[in-house]
């Protein structure tokens, strides 16, 4: 029964979006392809999400899992076999895991990280097993519960978490909730295995320690406890219930709406709030004693609305304002503020058989109609609009409501965004910064840029390797429009500086020259002084330079186990000598052992080899007579190679 109907207009607009009229058959093609033919076939409560980038995914027949793209309007088959669940071992990924076939309203979440999850449900019998699914492996992993059929479950002790813990299994609820805060899986009532009777207890996963805790509730059935509306209280309870609306308001608090009891039977159009914070759950609107539903008119809340009883209810969503939708199996549209607790009948019709009526595809009509069909599925996308398969017919709809209807009248969005770094370095990396006016979701797209786009509010470590200016744009939409801000070039990757190395003379180390500053490094410490493009080592060990050019690019270069002066010798009894010192026109090395083979090399101070390597062998025993005849007076560094060491020290010509 509704009281004070009158009829109404539908409250927004509906345009047939994919599928045909005549048939609901899956049309497959290569995993991972999307292309506008194909399709899945849509069955009676099966699994559905929406992950973090926007795409919608879908559980087929058997274990088919496809995905849609709402940018582009397209599906693509993802993965499936069609056989029963394989569950592998437990908590390990593998290509072959899949939990197989799931209906009758299996719980379902999309978490922060953009996996995909899925506990109990109906596939023969009714399970509590829970499941993952990483959306860029595309493998599932069986992470908690039984995979035994019709399991008791293990509550543990009220409030206190274990590894242990999991609910018992259960279906036709679809009231599963995500904490943004924590990224914590929440769920709640539900029909139990193997008797009619619903469940009423709140449970909640952590992801990271894997670990259930059974939040409130019991573990038999339970009326409702309303208490006193608008005022939490820890005994209150929205008692045991099935199949009802869910939505998670903007400030972190769970709601629920309506649903049903199997027995004994009621159905319900109540609407309750969880809050995380005290663990209390508050009766916030309906009635606690009759399903009768009302509406004081068009287009107007007033504390006084109640929808009529609704359960089976998938049918609900969350605008980019915050309100709560929901269409009702009676074709009546509402909206609900979770600010001031109030419902607004927006349109619809109380014709329970209202017919199909297409339209143009892709084109919004005030006279098109879905029909609506339990047990079908819906998503809302990334700029509030609702989408909804009919499962009967096939055919995928999207609803925009009437902005002057609904509470949620933003404006046309309006794109703007900064960078504070906008002329940068080869390799380097900038932040984004978004202005948008009126704006409920944002596609960045970084010509150049890794990774080349973003739906981040504001995306940060976008990163450019190559030289070059670099295009951003920015679309930013809500449920009216969208408007799209294109800076060509605004991205300057500056010229590559030139490459740098490290050449040794003796102790001193010499960078490529030119650059317009350096720093030297020892060890990967800053040497504090060391500013030039030559350092004279004074330990052994790794140095490295850092030459910065006159754009401000750095290059840099490392030279590994500098010897900084000549050792003892190749073992404590090997010494080398090196006489006379200062040097005439000639001057010897003596080793006081005699060596396989080694090599002697000069330098000048600027780096330049200027004797070349003179060779030893065993010709020479242990000494050899170098000529200087030909160079300078002045200071010289000798370079001695032993097998894989090298010596170095300083040699004055006079």
């Amino acid at each position: 029964m509704f009281c004070n109907y009158k009829s109404f207009a539908q409250g927004g607009v509906w345009t047939w979006m994919h599928g045909d009229t005549a048939n609901n058959i899956s049309v497959y093609g290569a995993p991972g392809q999307f292309d506008p033919s194909y399709r899945p076939a849509f069955y009676y409560e099966r699994c559905s999400w929406k992950d973090k980038q926007g795409k919608f995914w879908y559980m087929a027949m058997g274990d088919s899992l496809w995905k849609f793209d709402p940018m582009i309007q397209q599906w693509a088959f993802i993965r499936g076999s069609g056989v029963g669940a394989i569950y592998g071992v437990k908590g390990i990924p593998n290509p072959l895991n899949t939990p197989g076939a799931r209906s009758l309203t299996t719980l379902t979440w999309a978490d922060t990280t953009g996996n995909l999850w899925l506990f109990g449900g109906l596939y023969a019998q009714i399970y509590s097993d829970l499941w993952k699914f990483d959306v860029n492996t595309l493998e599932w992993t069986w992470v908690s519960g039984s995979n035994l059929p019709n399991d008791y479950g293990y509550f543990g002790v009220q409030g206190i978490p274990s590894i242990i813990n999991y609910p018992s299994a259960r279906s036709e609820t679809n009231i599963s909730w995500v904490d943004s805060s924590t990224n914590n899986l929440w769920c709640f009532g539900g029909l139990l295995a193997n008797t009619s009777q619903s469940s009423h207890d709140l449970w909640k996963y952590d992801i990271a320690t894997n670990e259930w805790t059974w939040m409130k509730g019991d573990t038999i059935f339970s009326n409702p406890v309303f208490g006193t509306k608008g005022i939490p209280d820890p005994v209150n309870s929205p008692g045991s219930r099935a199949a009802h609306a869910k939505w998670t308001s903007n400030n972190g608090n769970f709601w629920l709406h309506g649903g049903q009891r199997f027995w004994p039977p009621t159905e319900f159009n109540d609407v309750w709030k969880y809050d995380i914070s005290n663990n209390c759950w508050t009766w916030s609107n309906g009635y606690n004693n009759t399903n009768i539903g009302f509406a004081s008119g068009n287009c107007s809340e007033d504390t006084s609305n109640v929808p009529p009883v609704v359960f089976e209810n998938k049918f609900n969503w969350k605008d980019k304002c915050g309100n709560f939708w929901m269409l009702s199996l009676k074709n009546l549209m509402w909206e609900f503020s979770p600010v001031s607790e109030t419902w607004n009948l927006t349109g619809g019709t109380y014709n329970l058989t209202m017919p199909i009526h297409y339209g143009i595809k892709g084109i919004p009509d005030p006279a098109n109609h879905p029909g609506i069909s339990g047990g079908s599925e819906t998503w809302t996308d990334n700029t509030g609009i609702f989408w909804y398969i009919d499962r009967v017919s096939g055919t995928m709809w999207k609803f925009e409501p009437d902005t002057n209807c609904s509470g949620c009248n933003l404006a046309l969005p309006v794109a703007l965004f900064s960078s504070d770094n906008t002329i940068i370095c080869p390799g380097s990396c900038t932040d984004f910064i978004n202005h948008c006016i009126n704006a409920s979701s944002y596609q960045w797209t970084f010509a150049g840029g890794t990774p080349g786009s973003s739906y981040s509010i504001n995306p940060q470590n976008i990163c450019y390797a190559n030289p070059g200016s670099y295009d951003v744009q920015l679309i930013a939409l809500n449920s009216n429009g969208s408007d799209t801000l294109l800076f060509p070039g605004y991205i300057v990757v500056l010229p590559s500086p030139s490459s740098q190395g490290i050449t040794q003379a003796g102790d001193t180390l010499f960078a490529n020259t030119g650059s317009a500053f350096y720093q030297w490094y020892y060890n990967g410490n800053l040497i504090p002084g060391a500013t030039n493009y030559f350092y004279v080592a004074t330990m052994n060990g790794d140095y490295n330079v850092i030459a910065t050019d006159s754009n401000g690019c750095e290059a840099e270069a490392v030279i590994f186990n500098v010897l900084t002066s000549i050792y003892s010798g190749i073992t404590p009894e090997n010494n080398i000598h090196i006489y006379p010192h200062p040097a005439g026109n000639s001057v010897y090395i003596k080793f006081d052992q005699e060596v396989e083979s080694a090599s002697i090399s000069l330098f000048n101070f600027q780096g330049k080899m200027v004797i070349d390597k003179v060779q030893m062998n065993s010709s020479h025993k242990n000494s050899s007579e170098i000529d200087l005849s030909m160079i300078s007076s002045g200071m010289y560094f000798v370079e001695i190679s032993i097998s894989e060491k090298i010596f170095r020290t300083k040699l004055v010509k006079e």
